[in-house]
Order: structure tokens, then sequence, then C-alpha cells
């Protein structure tokens, strides 16, 4: 008798092998009513923006027991961890992921649908230089409309160039579209030093300094006050800056001044007095403008009496205090002369003398 070859025993055993493994495979991973499997619900998502997917919980199982599942979603490429139950993705187009979730004896599946929405086309204008001093102003040229401005020296939609950086500024033009997308767009604005400078009293014994109050008090009928000073704090000026001086009392404006150089002038009548310094770079066509209030005249008075009857009188009771508003020359107070009226029971007050001042020589005051 003729032996079969040996490769015809080899290859049947491995056919009854297989058949042997496929039918394991069928008994304890096929689809059963017990495992519930949900993907979650449908996302929408902006482009570069990632997202949680699954459902809560991604797998279920109904019957005896508390089977381990094995999770295994696909596409993998965008997937944090393809097998753990709610993974995070972050597709760059419209995907769909399907899960498949398996226990020792059962397998299902879902999937849940992504969509990748663009973004919108945000776009800002350039800006054009300004100068430190200029005046704050509303920015546009964001587009599309109803937007919001942020960055250096912004506030309410309004560019302040005094709070911003010297030098170009960031500023960002965001805008979030109905479907909650939200892109932005970038310019600079280039804030120019405006010209910089202090007005200071020379020598400075020649008056009071109080802070940004300059002051000359003691005026007497017949006296004249000549004041001179100089500009100081110029170093971070251009050599193109000019500089012109107004004494606030309708002299002659003086132009072409040197910093650093003493500027006199002569007042006759007391009083107060705006003095004005301009400032012009020509070169950045920046300006600034600077001023310093000083007051020259007689030392201020007042003289309160008391109201007459106040005898035994019941409270609340109203009295009426004569005042009288004149200085040791008999003069009225200066305009801008401050009173303040204070009490032992809080109400307190303060007025100023008008302009005139004899407006107000002698008043009553009730309290």
């Amino acid at each position: 008798m003729r032996s079969r070859p040996t490769s015809f025993f080899c290859a049947k055993e491995i056919l009854i092998f297989l058949s042997l493994v496929l039918l394991v495979l069928q008994s304890y991973a096929q689809p059963c009513g017990n495992l519930e499997v949900d993907a979650g619900p449908d996302i929408d998502i902006c482009i570069g923006s990632s997202t949680s997917i699954g459902g809560s919980p991604t797998a279920d199982w109904s019957g005896g027991g508390s089977p381990s599942f094995d999770y295994a979603w696909t596409p993998a490429g965008s997937v944090s961890d393809p097998t753990i139950a709610n993974p995070t993705v972050s597709p760059t187009t419209t995907t769909t992921y399907t899960v498949v979730v398996s226990t020792s004896s059962c397998i299902d599946s879902a999937t849940v649908t992504v969509t990748v929405l663009p973004l919108p086309n945000v776009t800002l204008d350039p800006f054009s230089d300004v100068c430190s001093e200029a005046s704050s102003f509303s920015l546009n040229g964001g587009s599309p409309s109803g937007g919001t401005y942020s960055g250096p020296g912004v506030s309410g939609g309004n560019f302040d160039p005094g709070r911003a950086n010297i030098g170009n500024n960031t500023i960002t033009y965001t805008y979030t579209d109905g479907d909650g997308c939200t892109n932005s767009a970038s310019q600079n604005i280039n804030v120019l030093q405006s010209p910089e400078a202090i007005l200071f009293p020379n020598p400075p014994g020649q008056i009071t300094v109080n802070g940004d109050s300059w002051t000359l008090c003691g005026f007497q009928p017949g006296d004249i006050f000549g004041l001179t000073i100089q500009i100081q704090g110029t170093g971070s000026n251009s050599s193109s800056t000019t500089y012109s001086l107004d004494w606030g009392d309708g002299s002659a404006v003086l132009s072409n001044l040197i910093p650093n150089t003493d500027y006199a002038n002569t007042y006759t009548i007391p009083g107060f007095y705006n003095i004005t310094l301009t400032m012009v770079d020509t070169t950045l066509n920046c300006s600034s403008t600077i001023t310093q209030e000083i007051y020259w005249g007689e030392i201020p008075a007042i003289g309160l009496t008391q109201p007459g009857g106040t005898a035994l009188g019941c409270a609340p009771a109203i009295y009426g205090f004569p005042v009288s508003f004149l200085n040791i020359n008999g003069n009225p107070n200066s305009p801008g002369t401050i009173y303040h009226i204070t009490s032992n029971d809080g109400f307190d007050s303060t007025f100023i003398h008008p302009s005139p001042s004899s407006l107000l020589t002698v008043d009553t005051i009730y309290h």
C-alpha cells in the first residue's frame, strides 16, 4: 500500500486547528443584547479645536456580572488614546469615528460624527502713527463688524496713546461668528514720543512751590512781581523741537526759546495766571502743551460773627452767620480763593470765591 505524503496530513491538521479557533471566537465574541455601546452625540467644533467623544457611558452591560470592556476607536490618527472610553479628538476635517467594544463574550460598535467648522475670515486695517499726547480715539478697521479690540492703551474700543507704550503697540481685533468660532487679526500702532519739559522757577525761593501750585502772597498796592523761569527736563526731546511761552497776562508770546535759559516777566496786577509752554517736534509733527498756574496777590481773610438771639434756643434751629470776605487791605479776596466750612455736626461744605471778586464781599451763611 502506498503511503500518503506527510504534507497532506500536516495541511489537514492546520485546517482542523483554524476551524477550532474560529469556533472559539464565534462563541466568545458575538453581538449580544447585554452589551450597549454609545459613541455619544454628533458634535460641531471649530477647526483647530479638540473635543471629547464617547457616551456616558460608552459601554454598558445589562447582564449578570461586571465584565471588562476593550475599546478600539478608528480612525485613530487624531485620537488621543484609541483604547479608552472617552478619548479626545482633534480632526482637521469632518470625521466619523467608530468605536468597537468587546468583552470576553460580546462585541458591538457605534459611530459619532465630528463636524469641523471653518474659522471666520477676520481682517484689521493698518493704523497710522500717533503722538503720545494725542487724545483718545475710537478704534476701527476690524472686519466683520461686531468684534472687540484689545491691547496696550485699549479700553472700551478706544485707544489712549498716553496709556500705551512708546513705539509699537500690538492691537488685536477678535471676532466670534454665529457658530461660536473665533478668529483674530492684529496690527501695530506706533506711538511717537511727544516733547516733554517742566517749568522751573529760578531761583526757586522767589515763589512758594507746593506740588503743582505756585503762589506768592502778601501783595500791597503798588507792588509788582518779577518772575524768572527756565524750561528744563528736555533731554529726551529731539533737536527739531521748538519752544514758545505765554505768560498768561496778555504780554507777547516768547518764541524759539532755549532750554535751561532764564526768561523773565513782570506782573503788575495781582491774580491768577496760567503760564503755557508749547512744544512742537517739527520732524515727528508731534506737539504738547503744559500749563502752570500761578497766584500772586493779597493774603485772603475772612470775618465771621455770631448771629444774635441764640440764647435758650430749641433744637433743631437754623442760624445766619454774617461773613465778610475782605482781606486786610479792605479788598475782596481774589477769585478762586477756596473756603471750607466745617462744623462739629459733620455738615461740612466748600465753595470758591467768584470772578470778578466784587461779586462776593459780605454774605450770610446759614447753618
